[in-house]
């Protein structure tokens, strides 16, 4: 997490702005909370086609109001005390690394996805009952 206002938020949001500096730009899934490179996008869109639509270029994600705005419309800004607040960084794929984490990362989507689908049904659910219900007492 990032303390804003910190240093380390503001060496974090100079690193965004050199992303729109690059040739091959990273992107941010806003599903996965995740910062991908050209090649992992294209593997991530493949592999998660729902997301296409939440998978924001540089342009729309690489300054410090756009990245808080989004953060906080995603929900990854908590408040700690008056003017400060704690921002999630997303999970940033380092293709130097090991597949291993990119796999690992890959999991905890298809986990949150399948929570979601869940969720999603039970929510279902709920409301059914709950609509059931209400119509009893008419």
């Amino acid at each position: 997490m990032l303390r804003k206002p910190s240093a380390e938020w503001d060496n974090y949001v100079k690193r965004l702005n050199a992303i729109k500096q690059k040739s091959n730009r990273e992107v941010l899934c806003t599903e996965c909370w995740m910062i991908l490179n050209y090649e992992q996008r294209g593997k991530h869109a493949s592999k998660f086609p729902a997301h296409k639509g939440s998978i924001l270029t540089s342009s729309q994600f690489a300054s410090e109001i756009q990245f808080y705005h989004i953060a906080f419309t995603h929900k990854k800004v908590v408040e700690k005390e008056r003017d400060v607040k704690l921002v999630i960084q997303p999970c940033l794929f380092d293709p130097k690394k090991d597949e291993k984490q990119i796999k690992m990362l890959e999991e905890l989507c298809h986990e949150m996805h399948a929570a979601q689908d869940t969720d999603d049904s039970l929510l279902g659910e709920i409301n059914e009952l709950e609509s059931s219900s209400n119509a009893d007492k008419f």
